[in-house]
């Protein structure tokens, strides 16, 4: 379905709202985030990446360092 516009809030509770009458690429879509999810896990796991469900991922503090 296209969507003529998009309200997002970046990092603050102020909305931000876009119209896509003047955007050169047209309206965008409509996603069901779920599927589509799903679709990226798949094609993931399809490509050799392995699935860690119930994992947290922590800063450690250190610039560019994580731990799961």
């Amino acid at each position: 379905m296209p969507c003529t516009g998009t309200a997002a809030a970046w990092g603050s509770g102020e909305l931000y709202g876009r119209g896509n009458v003047l955007d050169p690429h047209g309206p965008g879509w409509h996603l069901d985030r779920v599927r589509f999810d799903a679709f990226l896990r798949g094609a993931a796991e399809d490509a050799g990446a392995r699935p860690l469900c119930g994992v947290a991922v922590r800063r450690t503090g250190q610039p560019g360092a994580w731990r799961r």
